[in-house]
């Protein structure tokens, strides 16, 4: 039988649009998680925690958005220095966002707060009432 190989998320599936190269990005800590049972995918929205980040648990605390994949492996070891969007304006595709249930509205909401607009598969423009 064979092994089915998944590949993972990259920028052009969340990315839409961003208009300033050198004001829209960052350089963040990501903290090391011994438990971490997944690869943190680009796209994964991401909260403050210190001066250290780490995978949102809570929308409302969204903060930014991973760049680049980061391996669990990596993150057991040690924190992991990452590219991440941190402000907008910005453009972002909500399909290609990593969410976790329940979190939608709030994290929407978060990312309208940074100058990130966050669309619908439709072209729909999502809001805080989403």
């Amino acid at each position: 039988m064979a092994t089915q190989v998944k590949e993972g998320k990259y920028l052009g599936d969340w990315l839409l649009k961003d208009f300033s190269d050198e004001h829209n990005y960052a350089v963040l800590t990501i903290e090391q998680d011994a438990d971490q049972a997944a690869d943190l995918e680009s796209g994964q929205l991401l909260q403050a925690d210190s001066s250290k980040y780490t995978d949102m648990t809570t929308g409302s605390s969204t903060a930014a958005i991973l760049v680049t994949k980061i391996s669990k492996d990596a993150l057991i070891i040690g924190d992991v220095n990452a590219v991440c969007l941190v402000r907008g304006p910005a453009t972002v595709a909500q399909s290609g966002l990593t969410i976790y249930s329940g979190q939608n509205a709030a994290a929407i909401t978060a990312l309208a707060a940074l100058g990130i607009v966050v669309v619908a598969s439709d072209g729909e423009v999502k809001t805080q009432t989403a």
